[in-house]
């Protein structure tokens, strides 16, 4: 039987999974299982899931080649693809703190699930794929589920995804953002009809700091001097 990148027999008769808010299908089995776990932690953790928009099994090449796609095999997942496109910058369409969190789910498998974010050629961020055998996977899934793999990945203290974009955007706010003029900062009052005349919290703060060691610089120097005149005082007193 042919065989998907992954070596997983393909095609298949795949199985409806159930996600967040509805359902994709893939391989029976333990590599399944592991895709669903990644797609309910990404639900949680990285960003709500969208439908329609979430795709699993599919009988196809990789687009742009002879080879028949994991998703043939059930064993590959793309996630609200439509706001991820293939061939994309994943920091064009995540936040930092997102792609952090997807790191973190795809350590948790230990080795067995691949995101297409991390591709070094044309990549692809919508898309999770297995690239362990069966027997890893549900070595993995034993470990998640002793572990309470369904709950939040380091404690109490984690956040949803509305409050990680709201933090995001309180830290592009006070140091300017990575999307061209969204946060540009704020019009100086000095210069109000030049356009070019911006800054940030940040940028006010340094600003502070610099003339702060200016006037340090300066003190010190006015200092010196009378230091100086009370020494010439002395001598002719």
């Amino acid at each position: 039987m042919p065989t998907s990148q992954n070596g997983y027999s393909a095609p298949i008769t795949p199985v409806n999974r159930a996600l967040p808010g509805g359902e994709v299908e893939l391989r029976a089995g333990p590599a399944g299982d592991l895709l669903v776990w990644v797609g309910r932690q990404f639900h949680a953790l990285v960003e709500p899931l969208a439908w329609p928009g979430c795709w699993g099994y599919a009988n196809r090449n990789v687009i742009g080649s002879t080879d028949l796609s994991n998703h043939a095999s059930g064993t590959a997942l793309d996630l609200n693809a439509p706001a991820h496109p293939l061939g994309s910058d994943p920091a064009a369409s995540f936040r930092p703190g997102q792609v952090a969190a997807i790191h973190a789910i795809v350590a948790r498998t230990e080795g067995c699930v691949r995101w297409g974010g991390d591709y070094t050629g044309r990549r692809d961020p919508m898309h999770f794929e297995i690239v362990a055998g069966e027997a890893r996977c549900a070595a993995v899934l034993t470990k998640l589920a002793a572990a309470g793999g369904e709950a939040a990945m380091t404690g109490d203290e984690d956040m949803t995804p509305d409050q990680s974009r709201k933090l995001d955007e309180v830290v592009e706010q006070l140091t300017g953002s990575r999307e061209a003029g969204r946060y540009p900062g704020w019009q100086s009052f000095k210069y109000p009809d030049d356009p070019k005349a911006r800054a940030t919290v940040t940028d006010f703060i340094r600003h502070i700091d610099e003339n702060l060691i200016n006037t340090t610089a300066r003190v010190d120097d006015v200092e010196r001097k009378l230091d100086e005149v009370l020494a010439l005082l002395k001598e002719k007193g």
